[in-house]
């Protein structure tokens, strides 16, 4: 058997069955006809000249395939290839897949037989072939004899398949790149599979035209020997990921995909290039939910269509809703992911896998600590788990950076005194201003801190002093965006002032969205907060001081700030209501002119002390 399958082959049980055969072979060209598959494709060459990694699949091909499965598993009766009982359409998981539809769809006239093996076993044309859970028969091409499988392992030993191909061929009859590469374990149900790219798609931004590169589809299950190259590194899996822009997970109800030794491969390989990333998990067809390091596009899009003045922060809101839903249980699981321990079904693949991972990636710890930081991540936001202690743990252990959002209390507790690594942080709510404090001695560590997202607004336990001493100790060398409300608090000029040199630290500041309404700010802090602003790099600016004790003093240093401004593109001010007069007015209209990639800008000054000289200067 291990050299050639008709040493082990025999009559389908009751003898020769037309009915039965034909039957088969029509359900054959029913798949072909239902899935779009191009046989010709494969027929016209001996072997396939397209690389491996060059062979993705379409999402719309993917839908399609679930809903092939679905038609065809119960009517055709589909087996399971290792036990030959009957499967349900919606447990047929790949190895299912494979033995029933890609095997004998992609080999359409099977591999050539001699004519002595025919005669010595006394085999005909008109008869069905079992060989263990598979079936085969007779055909002719070429005008020669070949074993043609209707159903099960399509693969001669002795290497005289041909005409054969990868699913995929059957679709593209060409080279093209994929987007993104699937990390997955073969025995995740299709449909759920199919479910998670979907939501993937979604989140992401993606159409159904965009291409995933799957093993399954990707490689020609009739030689799959041939084409997994020498070394892991060498292997169709590394190549595709090379060129593929990131790495979903799709980690299926008992977390096995993190348990198997190619997939660790995968992990390391999207780790070691810092690749985009991304897990999904789905309970059903239509429960599917994925986990990002960082809000997706989708969740920037929505952001940007319903809160255009506050992307960042109701990004990171949407991100914590969108992965809410995802299993609580397998993210803990996913916080104690240990590659190292991942096996393989031959020993020999996974002394090799480890080798190449200690040799040539540098070793399972970052990616088990980048799956494990993005579990711990997720988890922050849900409110159903009680791992604190372990999330904790991975924060602490972290050897990249990462995004973290939750609420202030749990964020002090999280971020331990020598984490440097919280590139992105969002802090929502405050129960009391000691957490706040405590938060501030955490964050000083944070060295690599981009975004910064401080969701205080409305929280009467928040005190000046407190905000002040936060913004003091926020490190601002790599800061990019700041997200600070603050409105209706008893903030005042302590904290103005501290924001103010806060901003003045940020020479790459991009974006600014500061709340200060209703609240105790006088000319004192607003003066020192805007002065501040003077940032050349600044490009979105949205200011909110409407309600407060501020006055000329500030408008006039505002103006000035926003001269030197010249990259400014957007800018919103909310000045309503403060002891702003003329002057304010002329220093503001002089910084719009010397705001030349100003694209728009909204201003409202009601129930102020602008008069007309200061309104005339203002809009001109």
């Amino acid at each position: 058997w291990q050299f050639n399958p008709l040493s082990r082959c025999a009559r389908h049980p009751g003898g020769p069955n037309h009915t039965e055969m034909s039957q088969m072979e029509k359900n054959l060209k029913a798949a072909v006809a239902f899935l779009d598959l191009r046989p010709e494709f494969l027929l016209v060459r001996e072997k396939s000249d397209i690389p491996v990694e060059q062979r993705p699949v379409s999402l719309k091909h993917l839908k399609k395939m679930a809903q092939f499965v679905e038609v065809f598993c119960g009517e055709h009766r589909w087996v399971d290839g290792r036990t030959g009982n009957l499967v349900d359409w919606k447990s047929v998981n790949l190895y299912n897949f494979v033995h029933n539809a890609v095997w004998p769809l992609s080999t359409p006239v099977g591999f050539e037989v001699t004519q002595a093996e025919l005669s010595a076993l006394s085999i005909r044309s008109d008869e069905l072939i079992q060989i263990g859970n598979s079936v085969a028969t007779i055909v002719e091409h070429n005008g020669a004899r070949r074993l043609r499988y209707l159903r099960g392992e399509a693969r001669d030993k002795i290497g005289r398949t041909t005409f054969t191909g990868a699913l995929a061929e059957m679709w593209y009859n060409g080279s093209r790149s994929p987007s993104w590469f699937i990390s997955h374990w073969w025995g995740e149900e299709v449909v759920l599979f199919v479910a998670c790219v979907a939501e993937h798609a979604k989140t992401f931004g993606l159409d159904e035209d965009s291409l995933y590169w799957v093993c399954a589809y990707a490689n020609n299950q009739s030689c799959i020997e041939e084409e997994l190259g020498v070394s892991p590194l060498e292997s169709p899996f590394a190549k595709a990921l090379a060129i593929c822009d990131g790495a979903l997970v799709v980690m299926d109800s008992d977390s096995e995909t993190l348990r198997r030794a190619w997939c660790a491969l995968e992990n390391a390989i999207v780790s070691r290039k810092q690749k985009q990333y991304a897990i999904a998990n789905a309970k059903s067809p239509a429960a599917a939910v994925v986990v990002t390091l960082s809000p997706a596009p989708a969740d920037v899009a929505e952001a940007e269509a319903e809160c255009p003045g506050e992307v960042d922060e109701a990004s990171v809101m949407l991100q914590s809703y969108r992965q809410a839903s995802f299993p609580t249980a397998l993210l803990v699981k996913a916080m104690e992911t240990d590659f190292s321990c991942a096996q393989a079904s031959n020993e020999s693949d996974k002394l090799m896998i480890d080798k190449s991972v200690a040799e040539d990636l540098g070793g399972y710890a970052d990616v088990n600590s980048r799956v494990r930081v993005m579990a711990a991540t997720a988890l922050c936001c849900s409110k159903t788990h009680n791992s604190s202690r372990k999330i904790y743990e991975v924060l602490a252990d972290a050897v990249a950076p990462f995004f973290l959002s939750g609420g202030t209390e749990f964020l002090a507790a999280a971020l331990p005194t020598s984490f440097r690594f919280a590139q992105n942080i969002s802090a929502q709510g405050v129960q009391n201003s000691a957490s706040v404090l405590q938060l501030a001695d955490k964050v000083k560590c944070c060295e690599h801190l981009v975004t910064a997202v401080l969701d205080w607004g409305e929280q009467d336990s928040l005190t000046d002093s407190a905000a002040s001493h936060f913004m003091a100790q926020l490190p601002a060398m790599h800061l990019d965006s700041i997200v600070a409300n603050l409105h209706k608090t008893s903030v005042a000029d302590e904290t103005g002032t501290a924001l103010g040199q806060l901003l003045s630290r940020c020479p790459r500041l991009r974006n600014a969205n500061l709340s200060l309404y209703d609240t105790k700010l006088t000319d004192d802090g607003g003066h020192a907060l805007v002065a501040g602003l003077d940032r050349s790099e600044l490009q979105d600016l949205d200011l909110r001081i409407r309600n407060t004790g501020v006055g000329e003093s500030t408008g006039v240093a505002l103006g000035q700030s926003l001269s030197k401004c010249f990259n400014l593109l957007k800018l919103n001010l909310e000045l309503s209501t403060t002891k702003m007069a003329d002057a304010s007015g002329v220093a503001l209209g002089q910084a719009l002119h010397n705001c030349p990639k100003l694209t728009k800008a909204t201003i409202t000054l009601h129930s102020t002390k602008l008069t007309d000289p200061g309104g005339q200067a203002l809009v001109a």
